[in-house]
């Protein structure tokens, strides 16, 4: 009898609210594969693990970002050493040295996902000296890859182009197929404000996510409310303008919600909100996971034009496209929506039929 197989998932973020990790976690184990999770998390005091497969450790960020690094390094080596597998996947290039060096010791195959182009991160062009060591780690380490993992085909092109590869494999940002999702009381649950709709924003909270654009719109508008979903580095910046502009409960910041909560939360507000600035070659080829999780929730979206959304977008009709971020142009764009709102809706039923991760992860799943 074969010895099973086995996995480990190493990821800078909280596995619980990552659904790329959740879903590749999933899809190993019912390949019959034993899988460990290496997951950090440094903005949630509560961390707790489902299992003993699943650890989420706990960093701090506040004091030394040298202790924070030298900390999650000597976290992840321990963590590695002690949890021997066949297969590595290193889910960002943090990850991506370490896990390196520790599969190759064990003869493992290495899966690097590279989730956005690490070169050419929009959060890191005032901070140059950061991006170059970004760059050279992933130009020294990503030849110690037996794959590479993308999330679009023009970031496949790229990479492809840069560093010679032919070992890419594409594996959308895609959600699992839900169905008999629930209508929730947003207004009671979040206490928004009532006669209005709701416009959602889930995801990480970021400069360039159009997020200081949609508050002015809200601010401007008698018609909406503005639901976010997530935490990050900007959250402080936009909770000061929200309530600079006395927008009380029309706009709510929620907070991290657990995968278990998500789908259904999203499937009761009225239009999804995917509004990237195009700051950064990652941001221009962005194809985030929350406009298939919109998508998958049976609502509407209205994206930003750039290539890789605008092409879903336009492929399944399930929404508007955005020219430029502005408080008329952003106006322009719900108005397309809710002129003809079942019909956007009602595609996006058809749309999930497709898009959804059992499909997506096919390929990957054959090279195990």
């Amino acid at each position: 009898m074969n010895e099973k197989k086995r996995a480990v998932i190493a990821f800078l973020g909280n596995y619980y609210f990552d659904t790329r990790c959740f879903n590749l976690y999933n899809s190993l184990q019912k390949s019959n594969i034993e899988v460990k999770v290496i997951s950090f998390d440094w903005l949630k005091n509560d961390l707790t693990s489902a299992s003993e497969a699943i650890r989420i450790h706990r960093l701090n960020k506040s004091k030394s970002s040298i202790l924070f690094y030298l900390k999650f390094f000597f976290i992840l080596t321990k963590e590695l050493i002690k949890n021997p597998a066949n297969y590595y996947f290193a889910e960002d290039v943090y990850t991506l040295p370490i896990v390196s060096i520790i599969a190759k010791l064990n003869r493992a195959k290495v899966y690097y996902d590279s989730r956005e182009l690490f070169d050419n991160l929009a959060g890191l062009a005032s901070r140059r000296m950061i991006q170059r060591i970004l760059s050279f780690t992933e130009r020294t380490f990503i030849s110690f890859a037996d794959y590479v993992v993308v999330t679009g085909e023009m970031d496949a092109e790229y990479l492809k182009k840069k560093y010679k590869l032919n070992n890419i494999l594409c594996v959308r940002n895609l959600p699992l197929l839900k169905t008999n999702l629930q209508k929730l009381d947003l207004v009671e649950k979040f206490n928004l404000s009532k006669d209005r709709k709701t416009l959602l924003y889930q995801g990480v909270v970021l400069k360039g996510r159009g997020l200081p654009q949609i508050i002015e719109f809200v601010a401007k508008s008698e018609e909406y409310n503005l639901l976010i979903l997530g935490d990050g580095e900007f959250i402080h910046e936009l909770k000061s303008l929200a309530k600079k502009q006395n927008l009380g409960n029309k706009v709510i910041f929620a907070g991290r919600v657990s995968q278990s909560e998500l789908m259904n939360i999203t499937h009761s507000v009225d239009v999804g909100l995917a509004l990237i600035e195009n700051l950064s070659l990652s941001y221009f080829y962005a194809l985030p996971n929350k406009l298939f999780e919109y998508i998958m929730a049976e609502v509407p979206v209205i994206v930003s034009d750039l290539p890789q959304m605008k092409k879903i977008v336009n492929k399944y009709n399930v929404g508007s496209v955005c020219k430029e971020l502005t408080v008329s142009e952003i106006q322009t764009g719900l108005e397309e929506i809710f002129n003809d709102y079942q019909k956007f809706k009602s595609n996006t039923l058809k749309a999930k039929q497709e898009l959804h991760w059992d499909i997506e992860v096919a390929t990957l799943l054959t090279t195990l």
